[in-house]
């Protein structure tokens, strides 16, 4: 039931966080991806993360990984955001 209550209640972040947390590691990278762009620090600091972390990006080349997680941990520094680890 929580499930379907969250559908309607949570945010895009929500939605985001849930997915990571659930281990649908690609759309949780997918949602955050959308949302960093837009300027959301708190999708820019966990999509970092996970670049950082190496979690559900199989697929990447060690290169575009640390190209990722600079440009994201670049992007919350200047934010001046300091978050928690995802």
């Amino acid at each position: 039931m929580s499930g379907l209550l969250c559908l309607a209640a949570c945010s895009d972040y929500d939605r985001a966080r849930n997915a990571y947390e659930g281990g649908d590691y690609k759309l949780a990278i997918s949602r955050f991806e959308a949302l960093a762009v837009k300027g959301d620090t708190k999708a820019q600091y966990d999509l970092a993360q996970i670049y950082f972390q190496g979690i559900g990006t199989e697929g990447f080349t060690e290169g575009l990984v640390l190209v990722a997680v600079s440009r994201w941990h670049g992007q919350c520094g200047r934010d001046g955001s300091t978050r928690r680890f995802v």
